[in-house]
């Protein structure tokens, strides 16, 4: 295969499953090519070896393979998709990965977007968060919509989701929880503060982090280049995964792709590089696409030879989102208000929304739930996914108390589900 050549199809499918990641969900892409090995047995040879089979991976090797390509995809766990993962629960259509997908704004387009309408019709993807937020604060007191205005904290959180927007000169890039310590009416806020739930559940948490982690300015800056529609989707006749399968993936899955495959090592030292499996079989290829999680750099689960730049590792070492898990709640009744479009709440379960409400079809009554960073890990150091979701319906308890107690989520619960 001829170098140049291959070296402008990685280039431009790499630009292309980018958009596909930023649209709905996340993903490294890291390009290796020629630089030997004699080939070992047990061994394979591919024009393009690809390591991960989340959404990247997948698009990469459906666009190389369109061009002509040879392809193999190699996954570690035993299914594809990876942040997407499409299930449900009762009737309603869950999300356990990514589940938003934002609109077209002007000339700017997203593909996937126009794909799926191609596919599924103009009304298979119906706006989400469209009625009221409910917003509980200490442990027990809510509001929702405008009889929130009341609260002068609450005020302040929602004057801090516009400003964040308006620091794309500042001179630094401080933590957005060091400038919280000077903002509001309050004297700042601070992780005691009664309102730091808003900021780090409704502001961080949707960016997937902390805002003790995340840096004001980039943030501003991410959200001011941002050129897509600010109005995000959710999908009503089928999951996803579903739909990616139907639109591109089927091309690659299950013909170019082996599961329960991690791996270990990749050598592009040689005059072909090669990625070496958990198996011990050696895939040689013209390129080798790196399209795993952060998390499996971090950690150290591939060896690379030669080893990363010093750049390159300090950007895999600095940069990160912590902890998230995303839990589902089916009930036998429907205890939240009908216009109700997003929770905020204290407890660690962080913030809910209907998934039903954009599923017109469906009758059953499901909450999902998202929460990251601090929230994530008090979830996460509980025994199992059983006490997860007790704890979720403790929450869930402190939220709707007033309600007599048989009505009480955790007296109507039916099943759930933990994704971490």
């Amino acid at each position: 295969m001829d170098a140049p050549i291959l070296r402008a199809a990685v280039r431009d499918c790499a630009v292309q499953f980018g958009r596909l990641v930023l649209s709905i969900g996340l993903g490294l892409g890291l390009a290796f090519l020629p630089a030997a090995s004699n080939a070992v047995e047990p061994s394979t040879d591919h024009d393009v070896v690809i390591v991960g089979a989340g959404t990247s991976g997948l698009y990469a090797a459906y666009t190389l393979k369109n061009l002509g390509y040879d392809v193999l995809i190699l996954e570690a766990s035993n299914r594809h998709g990876g942040r997407v993962y499409s299930d449900t629960l009762g009737d309603v259509g869950i999300e356990r990965g990514a589940e938003e997908l934002y609109a077209n704004s002007g000339e700017n387009q997203n593909f996937v977007f126009n794909d799926i309408v191609a596919e599924y019709g103009a009304g298979a993807q119906i706006s989400m968060f469209t009625g009221q937020t409910l917003i509980e604060m200490d442990g027990g007191t809510t509001c929702q919509g405008n009889s929130c205005g009341s609260d002068n904290d609450i005020n302040d959180y929602w004057d801090f989701y516009y400003d964040v927007y308006a620091h794309d000169n500042d001179g630094s890039d401080p933590l957005v929880s060091t400038y919280l310590e000077s903002w509001g009416g309050s004297g700042g806020v601070d992780s005691s503060h009664r309102a730091y739930h808003l900021y780090e559940d409704g502001l961080a948490g949707t960016n997937g982090t902390t805002v003790e982690k995340l840096g004001l300015r980039s943030l501003s800056r991410e959200g001011n280049v941002f050129d897509l529609s600010g109005n995000v989707y959710g999908l009503a006749p089928t999951g996803y995964l579903d739909a990616l399968n139907q639109l591109y993936f089927n091309t690659v899955v299950p013909s170019d792709l082996l599961l329960n495959r991690p791996v270990v090592e990749i050598d592009t030292s040689g005059i072909k590089p090669v990625a070496i499996d958990s198996t011990g079989v050696y895939h040689y290829a013209d390129a080798i696409i790196v399209t795993v999680s952060l998390g499996v750099l971090k950690a150290d689960l591939i060896d690379f030879t030669p080893v990363h730049s010093a750049a390159k590792q300090n950007a895999i070492d600095t940069i990160g989102f912590g902890n998230g898990m995303k839990i589902s709640l089916q009930f036998s009744s429907q205890f939240w208000a009908g216009n109700m479009a997003w929770l905020l709440m204290t407890g660690p379960l962080a913030s809910c929304w209907v998934p039903g409400s954009y599923q017109p079809a469906s009758s059953d009554h499901v909450l999902t739930c998202f929460l990251m960073g601090r929230n994530s890990e008090t979830m996460e150091a509980l025994a199992d996914d059983s006490a997860r979701i007790t704890q979720a319906l403790a929450d869930l308890d402190v939220v709707f108390g007033s309600l007599p107690l048989p009505d009480r989520p955790s007296q109507i619960f039916t099943a759930g589900t933990v994704q971490n």
